[in-house]
């Protein structure tokens, strides 16, 4: 009752298998999963053969899935990151192709939100903040849709929203694991006036924030910050 696809593992999976000619569907899937449950459907297009006997096409699996209060800390540890002082319910959906024998080819769309989250203490971004981050725990939250392609992840949307700040996010997250992320504080209004005495409309322009802009490289596993006021997340 468990599958594994890549480093993921899904358990107590029920579903309902139906042939429709070359076209094998798992309808009503449902899985637990990292403290959460999963819904959706798996379809495999089956190959053609040739009139050898030998398949013509390659075998491509199709997918759509939801994904409801799972646990963040738990879902890293899974895939090897520290998940220490993490905590957030995930909730979101994603629907892709994957071509059996080129797996790098995978390509989809998606949405994933982090609710009632403790990540923006962490050193990767509490680094980007002024006073304590971890004085609200709890309390964060990040909204994200990403498309998959050319073996990455694309970032099409990603904002953390936290007590302590906010954050946006741009770039990519390679299949590999590889980070190539830019993150841009967006000041809120106290936080800004805390900061410049009451001018942070005049102060904390684009060029100022862009001064306060930073990479993320390494892997998902160790990620790295280093300034970046002036590149770009591909660079």
């Amino acid at each position: 009752n468990t599958v594994e696809f890549g480093p993921l593992s899904f358990r107590d999976v029920v579903t309902r298998p139906e042939l429709h000619g070359r076209q094998m569907v798992f309808d009503r899937c449902q899985a637990k999963a990292y403290g959460g449950t999963i819904t959706g459907w798996l379809a495999i297009d089956l190959p053609k053969t040739d009139p050898e006997g030998r398949p013509s096409q390659a075998t491509i699996y199709r997918a759509h899935f939801d994904l409801v209060k799972a646990d963040l800390a738990t879902l890293l540890r899974q895939i090897g990151g520290n998940a220490e002082g993490l905590s957030g319910t995930l909730n979101g959906w994603v629907e892709f192709s994957l071509p059996a024998d080129h797996p790098e080819q995978m390509a989809g769309h998606g949405e994933l939100v982090v609710s009632d989250g403790s990540f923006v203490q962490l050193p990767v971004l509490a680094n980007l903040l002024v006073g304590d981050p971890g004085a609200s725990k709890g309390q964060d939250r990040l909204d994200l849709r990403f498309d998959l392609g050319e073996g990455k992840i694309t970032l099409i949307f990603a904002l953390i929203d936290s007590p302590a700040a906010r954050i946006a996010i741009t770039g990519h997250i390679g299949f590999d694991g590889e980070l190539r992320l830019s993150l841009e504080p967006l000041f809120t209004n106290k936080l800004a006036n805390a900061i410049t005495g009451g001018f942070a409309t005049i102060l904390l322009n684009p060029l100022t924030r862009r001064a306060a802009r930073f990479a993320v490289r390494g892997q998902i596993t160790n990620p790295v910050l280093v300034s970046n006021p002036f590149g770009k997340a591909n660079e």
